[in-house]
């Protein structure tokens, strides 16, 4: 894999947390940066940033939530009704409204 653009390195995962939002990292950071925490990687603990605790600089989310087309047809449907899976993975629009859990038995 091969990248063209800036890094934006941080001494730790306590650094990054500190200045992810700091107006300074803001300038050098866009769509094409990379964020790199010093010292981690795929051997050991805590190991990649892929665990999660690595958010997008709010900069990028508010750019990202104005980019793009409008989403259509199956991803609509899916982005929009599709619940996560600790509520069951099901549509929302078929989850019954009556607030009574059908349990398997009564089937």
């Amino acid at each position: 894999m091969r990248h063209r653009g800036r890094a934006v390195v941080f001494d730790s995962i306590e650094d990054f947390h500190a200045r992810v939002d700091d107006a300074d990292v803001d300038a050098d950071v866009d769509a094409d940066s990379v964020l790199a925490p010093r010292g981690r990687g795929p051997k050991g603990c805590p190991g990649m940033p892929e665990a999660s605790n690595m958010p997008l600089p709010k900069k990028l989310l508010e750019q990202a939530t104005l980019a793009g087309p409008p989403r259509r047809g199956w991803e609509r449907l899916y982005v929009d009704h599709v619940l996560q899976a600790d509520t069951g993975a099901d549509l929302d629009f078929l989850v019954g409204s009556s607030g009574s859990e059908v349990t398997r038995e009564s089937r």
